[in-house]
Order: C-alpha cells, then structure tokens, then sequence
C-alpha cells in the first residue's frame, strides 16, 4: 500500500462520517502522527468510520499526535475510565502488571507471521486478562516491526554491535547490547537524528513508521529492514477502558468488535506496507538496505533469551510459566 494511497484514505475517513445527532462521544487517544501516513493513526479513523457508519449512537473522535494526553498518560487515564479509547504500545501497562513488558521484549514476537500465531494463543489471551485487571480491555491486536540503523557497518550479527554505541528501544534490547560489548545511550526519540549526526551514538533501532518520520535516513550508511526476521516486534492494539465497555450495550459491543476485526485485518498488512515504505525511503536516499536469514535470527532470539529474558526471569518470578509458553509459539 503506497504512502500517498494511505494519505488519501485517512483524509477521506475523517471527512466522510460526521458525528450521528445525539450520538455520545468516545474519545481515541494516540501518539503517533495524524497525517494520514503513519498506518496506526490510518487505523484508529478506520474504526471510528466503522462506529459511524453503524448508526448506534456512539460517534468516536480521534485525538493523534498526543493531542488530548502524554503517551504513558494514556493507559492509566484507561484503567481510571477517563479515556475511552486508544491504540498503544502495550507495554505501557508493564508498571501496574509487569507481565505486558513481554509484548515488547526481545525473543518473544519474531516476525509478523509469528506475531499472527501469537495473537491466537493462550500466552496473548493470559495477558489481555491481565490488563483487564488492571481496566484496559483489547478489541484489535496490531504489531508493528522494527529495524536497525546504523552509521557504519551493517548489523546483522550480534557480535557486530561490539565496541559500538547504541541507543536500543528499551532495558531489555540494552541488555544484549551490553552483553555483546556496546554501550549503550538514553535519550528519547527526538534526539535520535541529532546523535547519529552528532556521533555520540552508532546505531539505533525503531519501528519501521519511527525510522522514517525521525528522517534517519540523512544520518546512516545502512539499515537492517524487517524482511523476513525483524530485528524488532512490538504489540501496539486498539484497546478500551472496561469501564466504557461495561456500560455499552450488548448490541454496540458487538459492533464495536465487528469494527475492530476489520480494523485488525487490514492493519496486518498495513504494519508489512510500513516496512516495504521504509525499504523503499532508505534506498532512495542512497542508505545501504539488508535483512537477516535465519540463522542470524536464530543467534539474535538466543541471545535474547540468554540475556534479556532470563533478567526479566529473574526479576519476575512468577512469569516463568507464561514465558515458557510464548516461547514454544512456532
């Protein structure tokens, strides 16, 4: 799907379904930009179209770019019942129930195929109940993959981030930099391109979208695309607050996750367009693009395991089983 067809629909689902005449309000809260390009932002407005359309009194307003509330603000104002609707990384959650840093950690998601047998398991269901606990209820399962960035050689063996500096996603991708030699730099996103410019940092990572949004492209001589192995998977649905969904009635739920299964199916191949669009930006920009064959992954998840998870192991004891679980996905 080409970046200017994404751009085109966005546009016409936000213009094509004005707010039913008495219709209640949801509000939809994301972080990520509203212009038309980012594929979760496409996503959140197809579903709201979906609600509209369906004529059931409930008219839902999307909030891109964190608009209405910080990111992290997102999933405790879910859980208290004072946001409707959002689509965030799952992870989030991990303050309050730690077992939902496993959607964002090295090893477990491999691929978007991978990421598609997941969604069908007794692992993901485990920690959907988890965050239901806590007030946050899933309608739509979206993974979004990630790539490598690089200012010189290509990384596609573990030992390639040796002596080089890194800024990873997050503790855990940190963890096996520094097990294979790196050092690694805080900072948040913004400050990604200056870095890289800058030479303070080597090598960075982020989702396919991010990669291209933050323009890395004018800074690095290479990227590590998904292909058929991502670097990186990241669990990113359309989730509600329970509190909003307890007080719908039978006959609205039943819509809104008809809305949010259609919303799903095409952001799966949306996540794989994003990919191929970030190819695409890269090559144009003269960076050099390669993926990982299997057996590069296949080091890369034992490393992973050896490292990142057995440290989350370690801390979170009772996650054993669970873990156990998501790792014998095939």
């Amino acid at each position: 799907m080409s970046r200017r067809v994404v751009r085109v629909l966005a546009l016409v689902l936000a213009l094509a379904w004005p707010a039913a005449a008495g219709a209640e309000t949801l509000r939809a809260s994301h972080q990520f930009p509203g212009d038309g390009i980012d594929f979760r932002d496409v996503a959140m407005r197809m579903f709201a179209r979906e609600i509209a359309q369906a004529r059931i009194g409930l008219d839902v307003k999307v909030y891109p770019a964190s608009q209405l509330m910080r990111p992290r603000a997102q999933w405790s104002a879910l859980g208290k019942g004072q946001l409707e609707l959002s689509l965030l990384p799952f992870h989030y959650g991990a303050l309050k129930q730690p077992l939902l840093q496993l959607t964002f950690m090295p090893g477990i998601a491999l691929s978007h195929a991978h990421a598609a047998r997941i969604n069908e398991s007794t692992f993901l269901r485990s920690l959907q109940d988890h965050a239901e606990d806590v007030g946050v209820v899933v309608l739509a399962d979206i993974w979004v993959a990630g790539g490598i960035v690089s200012r010189g050689d290509c990384i596609l063996e573990p030992e390639d981030l040796r002596g080089k500096t890194v800024r990873a996603s997050n503790k855990y991708y940190e963890r096996m930099a520094t097990e294979m030699g790196a050092a690694v730099a805080e900072m948040a996103p913004a400050e990604i391109a200056g870095s890289l410019a800058a030479g303070l940092i080597d090598v960075a990572t982020a989702t396919s979208d991010n990669l291209v949004q933050l323009k890395l492209y004018e800074q690095v001589q290479c990227l590590t695309a998904p292909g058929d192995h991502p670097p990186m998977m990241i669990y990113e649905p359309i989730v509600i607050a329970k509190a909003t969904w307890e007080q719908l009635s039978q006959s609205q739920r039943r819509v809104l996750q008809k809305a949010a299964d259609k919303v799903e199916v095409w952001a799966a191949e949306a996540a794989r367009g994003a990919d191929r669009a970030m190819v695409e930006t890269f090559e144009r920009r003269g960076v050099r693009v390669v993926t990982m064959n299997a057996e590069q992954a296949r080091r890369w998840r034992q490393l992973a395991i050896d490292t990142a998870i057995a440290d989350f192991r370690k801390d979170n004891p009772s996650t054993g089983p669970l873990i156990d679980l998501a790792l014998k996905i095939d």
